[in-house]
């Protein structure tokens, strides 16, 4: 049944658009991207997410400039019946990727091919009361080498919502069910799409509306991944948080909002204190995120500071992360666009005084904005980035990206994207420096319905890794390469 809907889904794909249809794709989100866009007035409308998802690439980092923006076109697949609106989303992709050394095994072991395939289908019904939306997602990892499967998860449900839209003429929507969910630069809320699983949530969500700013309060649980039965919330944790946008001017709006998660000790993941008793976990992040443009709009600038309150066990936990991001568009041919970024998430000093400093990032982005190897996350980090971008044609984008990366604190553990810990703290301290990473991206998007991506990217590690090698063991760079050619309805 499972291999019956993904062919269904892929002989049903559009074939490409005619030259005619040559135009720079849009991107829709659920939420702003990382990259600074320029600001522009609070929309008040309610805004219903598009059920067609995004083509996935790796995780935005700058979109260059358009000399103009795109129309947005008509879904292929939309339909009206008396009152309602019936839209069919879909998506495909097939990304092949080669990894070396991401172990950082000396004479440059570990070296893997894997290859993917995500398949998304969907439907959307509009009324004037409101919207509802089904979805599901299948994964497939076709790697035989793979055992088991890092990225498989057969048909599932990822979304399943309906949406109330200013019930008795309320300025306010009401969002129920199984959904996506990403906020502000998704640092701490996201459902990245790189993967072949796309995090959703089961949440209530209510968005209140006003004339230059919003409210959204949320409460729910995260869904994990059971490739051998129906996906699950996770039930030891809860997840709830306000957020809020204001339109502070034309051009600057400013963001707040305060995050709660609560997860309790199970005898599976019991989580422990640094005395080594065991207990629950309560992590409460408020932050602040400013969001502008200037000169016109070529410059963009974006900051972000977040701290963390609460409990681990029997451990207080304090930390806190920043985020800083300048930007300047050239308004020249290919529209060249220049990116400088910092970011810093707070260690743990101290693994024996009974308070946790390691900043946690929640449920943030996991591909991007930290290099494209996912070496790290918003934690116990310190990272410098150069992104350069160009428009060289109306269908392509390059980008190329210089990171340097150390941990904050050397007493604490380096951890990647995923959660895995590549490097355990030490009790001495010792360097902080772990590498440098090179990266190179092109997409080619001939229409909307069509779009080929390849990337490169190159780790060299640094004196943290020679330090804790085996002795008179040398190791080498950590290399990644994809290709991922992907077909959107």
């Amino acid at each position: 049944m499972k291999g019956f809907w993904v062919l269904l889904f892929l002989l049903g794909l559009p074939s490409l658009a005619s030259a005619d249809d040559l135009a720079p794709t849009p991107q829709p989100s659920p939420e702003p991207p990382a990259a600074v866009a320029p600001a522009a007035p609070l929309v008040l409308p309610v805004v219903i997410e598009p059920a067609a998802p995004a083509i996935a690439t790796p995780e935005p980092v700058v979109q260059p400039a358009r000399p103009a923006k795109p129309v947005k076109e008509k879904p292929l697949l939309q339909y009206k019946t008396g009152p309602a609106t019936w839209t069919v989303s879909g998506e495909t992709r097939a990304r092949s990727e080669y990894r070396k050394d991401f172990a950082f095994q000396p004479d440059g072991g570990g070296q893997h091919a894997f290859y993917l395939l995500c398949t998304r289908l969907g439907l959307l019904a509009e009324l004037p009361v409101g919207a509802a939306f089904v979805e599901g997602l299948d994964g497939r990892d076709l790697t035989d080498e793979a055992s088991p499967k890092r990225q498989y998860n057969p048909l599932d449900l990822h979304q399943a919502w309906v949406e109330l839209r200013k019930p008795a003429k309320m300025p306010v929507n009401l969002k129920v069910g199984r959904q996506e969910l990403n906020l502000g630069a998704r640092l701490l809320i996201s459902s990245p799409v790189w993967a072949n699983y796309v995090r959703s949530y089961d949440l209530v969500r209510a968005t209140v509306l006003g004339s230059r700013w919003k409210v959204d309060a949320f409460g729910g649980r995260v869904v994990v991944s059971d490739p051998d039965a129906f996906d699950p919330w996770k039930d030891s944790e809860e997840l709830w948080g306000l957020y809020g946008t204001l339109q502070a001017t034309e051009n600057i709006s400013v963001e707040a909002y305060f995050l709660g998660l609560q997860t309790r000790t199970t005898a599976a993941a019991p989580i422990k204190g640094e005395d080594g008793k065991t207990g629950d976990l309560s992590r409460y992040t408020p932050g602040l995120r400013l969001v502008g443009s200037a000169l016109d709009h070529a410059l963009d600038f974006e900051a972000e500071v977040a701290l963390q309150r609460g409990s681990r066990a029997n451990d207080d936990v304090s930390s806190h992360a920043q985020h800083l991001s300048v930007a300047y568009r050239f308004a020249t041919p290919m529209a060249p666009r220049v990116k400088v970024e910092l970011n810093r998430a707070s260690g743990d000093s101290d693994p024996k005084d009974g308070t946790s400093q390691t900043f946690v990032p929640l449920y943030g982005t996991s591909h991007d904005p930290y290099g494209m190897v996912d070496f790290f996350r918003w934690q116990n980090m310190e990272q410098a980035g150069l992104i350069l971008s160009a428009h060289p044609h109306a269908t392509i984008d390059a980008f190329v990206e210089g990171h340097l990366f150390a941990l904050a604190d050397a007493h604490d553990s380096w951890v990647d994207t995923g959660g895995n810990k590549l490097r355990a703290g030490r009790v001495n301290g010792g360097a902080r420096t772990a590498g440098q990473e090179l990266d190179a991206r092109v997409a080619w998007t001939p229409s909307r319905h069509f779009k080929v991506d390849v990337g490169a990217a190159r780790f060299l590690p640094g004196q943290l890794v020679d330090d804790t090698q085996a002795a008179g063991k040398d190791v080498g760079p950590a290399d990644w390469v994809y290709l991922q050619v992907s077909g959107v309805l």
